[in-house]
């Protein structure tokens, strides 16, 4: 079943890379969505489904968000290199969620729901003091479980380092100056919610200097 549902997803991510480079060839411009409003450095660049379908695609991938699907196609670039890459809209969902239980707790009680995390800019979110089970979700890396950390401002986001050190004893190569590279050039899918990290000592270290 497994095996069954990645080649399903590497068959649809790939046929609308052939749609994108093919629309890229003819028009000399990108398929995406103009002003998506996203901050995200790596969810910004969303494709425009109206763009390539029915010219360029003859029907849209069964698992994307536009239709009924929990991925949002987006477009990863890296230098001249254009490559179909996916978010996995649960993550983003659950991070709103946490994020609207939160920002109403410190409207309520003036303080962030915050503990003591591992450096100045990443702190636990207390779940006992929200009332709120903690989130289980999977990461789409690795298969574990995902952390959610607040930053000192209270924004909720994505702790990935595990998965950045899991991707480097595979064996995979540190890429480009942000950590989180690593997981997209192997992989299809983005970090979502997620601040960037550098590596230092061979240990990914949130750089908040970096673009998000």
């Amino acid at each position: 079943k497994e095996e069954e549902n990645f080649s399903t997803l590497t068959f649809q991510v790939q046929t609308v890379q052939s749609a994108v480079d093919l629309y890229f060839k003819q028009t000399g411009s990108l398929p995406l969505i103009e002003n998506s409003g996203e901050r995200f450095l790596y969810e910004k660049n969303a494709i425009d489904f109206g763009k390539l379908y029915p010219q360029y695609l003859t029907t849209l991938p069964t698992n994307s968000f536009e239709k009924g699907g929990h991925y949002r196609y987006v477009l990863y670039l890296n230098g001249e290199e254009i490559t179909v890459k996916l978010i996995d809209l649960t993550l983003s969902s659950a991070v709103g969620e946490l994020q609207l239980e939160i920002n109403d707790f410190f409207q309520r009680e003036g303080i962030l729901p915050m503990k003591r995390g591992p450096n100045l800019y990443q702190y636990e979110i207390d779940y006992e003091k929200l009332g709120i089970k903690k989130p289980v979700l999977n990461s789409p890396f690795t298969g574990n479980p995902l952390s959610f950390a607040l930053s000192p401002k209270g924004e909720v986001f994505i702790d990935y380092a595990y998965d950045l050190v899991q991707y480097k004893e595979k064996g995979y190569a540190e890429k480009g100056e942000d950590a989180r590279e690593i997981l997209i050039e192997n992989s299809y899918f983005v970090p979502v919610k997620s601040f960037p990290y550098r590596w230092i000592k061979g240990e990914p270290v949130l750089s908040m200097d970096l673009p998000r």
